[in-house]
């Protein structure tokens, strides 16, 4: 009986061994292909070493990382689901996860997350950009009725994208093949096929090969066209011969080439690369003005802002100079990618700056040099979505373009065509200063159309401008409001309505506080700190005479959000810094909300304000003991909406966070 055991032992020990064995090699495999950048096989593997192992959290990462690479963010969110509140996750895990839930447009999971990833690392400049994007959402739907889109019927269940309009049809990049059914072949990234420039006939519908002289056996990638479309610059990947090069990381790097068309013998020829392609690091999607004398472009060169950015690069006296960093304007810590220019207007995708999810397109006015000038602004919905939107081309006058989106699948991107049409008449409008005449930015602006009820909300721009519909038998009611201001008189706006509309705001006086003194509960009032009887510059006053006349501004939330809008920053440092002077003085914070949803809804959401302001207030070196924040949910309304319907203005009136002095400690 005893060798039977012993037998049996050692049988299941080898049993095991062997599998414990089998279980190390899987994931020595997976983690060579993770870092061969084969990330569909990585993660193949990885998945099938964590059904037996115990080190789950690096095997859950490194699968995360794996559809994080290949654009897959609803795999991405089921795996980081399952370890981001474990206590020793990296923190940039906490943004992936948001990032994720972004894009599958879980929006109040993706604001949690994202705040937590700032409180743990703050100096972060995508974080704030991201956080005031999901408090302004409705600012990314303003046009959307005006845009219409259609998703082309030449698209394939592959790659299909970066589409340029050329001679009467479409050049765009795909990882389709003509000469038979389409199907996945190995390449080693995401086991998709290399890609190929493919030409679009707008009248026939056929897909051809563009040109077999531009045609390689590696990647050939975004193009533009420049001198009279006579000239092409295009991404190519970095091979030499027959024979693709790979830098000391093993990563094939990307080039830009150009080409002249011959027309004599109709073929593209003298391609020539880019004096400033490196065998280190990437250069791709060209963008160039008509004359072909400047050129912005994606890259990684080392000294950027994030993973790509935007430079741009001048060609003088036959020769390109070297590429320069776009800047802070244009470039974020996160990826900007397939630059297009239409005019002195410069088109750009990035996911790093505040969107609705994914790469977004943004748009940046450009001086008569090309440099950005401005504010990036994202073009919003329905040209992004909450997956991947890039490579945006279009008309002079914005009326008809093309884009790239995989709104549909994460595995593929799709060629979208649109059209933007302007409704009847569209009248131009300011918000103006009443007392200095200048332009008030971000101010908001309220169109109700008096008949249906139906409002509009928009938001005035750099310049104190925005722009209405005029539509006939439609008198629109405008008023505009800004935090500081009075809020405006109404004008009534017809379509036989002919000169701009003008807006003046008044500012908003000083609001003045009354505050209790401690012992005897007599109410004193008195101008300023420096005033009260035995006041000096440090508040050295006596318990007997706290009573004091504060000038304070309350701070303002939009509707379901907690944020801190950036003038409510401004208020907020102006309070720290008297905070911080008068180290003694303690403040009742106190919130409150619209009466729009439920007491336990509005009261936790008064609490979510207050603790936001203060804990900005903490961040900034404000003492805890010298603030009580308090939120009161809608019980203490400035404006009474009990029995009435008021007006958006209003609410905004009563979302609100306010500040009282209550004593010195």
């Amino acid at each position: 009986m005893k060798p039977i055991l012993t037998l049996s032992f050692i049988c299941v020990m080898s049993i095991l061994v062997t599998g414990q064995t089998i279980t190390i090699r899987t994931e020595r495999a997976a983690d060579r292909a993770f870092e061969q950048f084969s990330y569909a096989k990585a993660a193949d593997l990885y998945r099938e070493t964590l059904k037996d192992t115990k080190d789950s959290l690096r095997l859950t990462l490194r699968i995360a990382d794996c559809y994080r690479y290949l654009n897959l963010p609803d795999s991405v969110e089921r795996y980081l689901r399952t370890v981001a509140d474990q206590p020793h996750i990296d923190p940039i895990y906490h943004y992936y996860f948001a990032e994720a839930l972004l894009s599958n447009n879980n929006y109040r999971e993706a604001e949690y997350w994202y705040e937590n990833y700032k409180n743990a690392l703050s100096d972060d400049a995508r974080t704030p950009l991201k956080l005031d994007a999901l408090q302004h959402l409705s600012s990314f739907f303003t046009d959307s009725a005006n845009y219409t889109i259609r998703r082309l019927d030449c698209n394939t269940p592959g790659l299909d994208f970066s589409p340029v309009m050329y001679g009467g049809g479409l050049l765009f990049v795909s990882s389709r093949t003509l000469d038979r059914e389409w199907v996945k072949v190995d390449f080693n990234w995401d086991e998709s096929r290399f890609l190929d420039l493919f030409y679009l006939n707008n009248a026939t519908g056929e897909v051809t090969y563009f040109h077999e002289s531009l045609k390689s056996k590696y990647h050939e990638g975004p193009a533009d066209f420049y001198d009279g479309d006579t000239r092409i610059a295009f991404t190519r990947n970095n091979f030499s011969g027959k024979r693709i090069k790979r830098d000391d990381e093993g990563v094939t790097r990307l080039k830009i080439y150009f080409s002249t068309y011959n027309e004599q013998k109709q073929q593209w020829e003298s391609i020539t690369p880019y004096e400033h392609n490196s065998d280190s690091y990437s250069v791709g999607h060209p963008a160039l003005n008509d004359e072909g004398s400047i050129m912005i472009f994606t890259s990684d060169m080392p000294g950027g802002a994030g993973e790509t950015d935007l430079y741009i690069s001048y060609k003088e006296e036959g020769k390109w100079m070297t590429p320069k960093n776009l800047g802070l304007s244009v470039n974020s810590e996160g990826r900007e990618m397939f630059p297009t220019l239409v005019g002195q207007r410069l088109f750009f995708a990035s996911d790093g700056m505040g969107g609705l999810g994914g790469l977004d397109i943004f748009s940046i006015d450009l001086s008569s040099d090309y440099e950005p000038t401005g504010e990036a602004v994202n073009v919003g919905y329905p040209i992004n979505s909450s997956r991947d939107d890039f490579g945006l081309v279009a008309n002079d006058d914005f009326s008809h373009g093309y884009f790239t989106s995989a709104r549909i699948d994460a595995y593929r991107d799709d060629v979208y065509e649109f059209s933007f049409t302007r409704s009847e008449g569209e009248r131009r409008g300011f918000v103006l200063d009443a007392r200095t005449g200048q332009p008030i930015v971000q101010a908001d602006v309220f169109l109700l159309d008096t008949v249906s009820q139906t409002e509009i909300y928009t938001r005035s721009d750099s310049d104190g401008a925005f722009e209405m519909p005029i539509l006939s038998g439609v008198v629109w009611a405008v008023k505009s409001g800004k935090f500081g201001y009075l809020l405006s008189e109404e004008v009534l706006v017809g379509s036989d309505y002919k000169a701009d509309v003008i807006i003046r705001l008044h500012q908003e006086p000083s609001v003045k506080m009354k505050f209790p003194i401690a012992i005897d509960a007599l109410l004193r009032m008195y101008d300023s700190l420096a005033n009260l009887p035995g006041a000096d510059i440090g508040l050295n006053v006596h318990e007997d005479y706290m009573g004091m006349d504060f000038r304070v501004q309350p701070i303002y939330y939009d509707l379901d959000k907690y944020g801190l809008r950036p003038e409510a920053v401004t208020e907020l440092d102006k309070l720290k810094g008297f905070l911080l002077d008068h180290p003694r003085v303690v403040v009742e914070m106190s919130s409150h909300t619209d009466s729009r949803a439920g007491d336990e809804y509005n009261l936790n959401l008064s609490q979510m304000r207050v603790n936001a302001a203060f804990d900005y207030l903490i961040s900034q070196g404000v003492a805890d003991k010298q603030l009580i924040p308090q939120g009161y949910g809608a019980t203490r309304p400035v404006v009474d909406c009990t029995g009435r319907e008021c007006s958006e203005a209003e609410h905004q009136m009563n979302r609100r966070t306010e500040f009282l002095i209550i004593g010195i400690e």
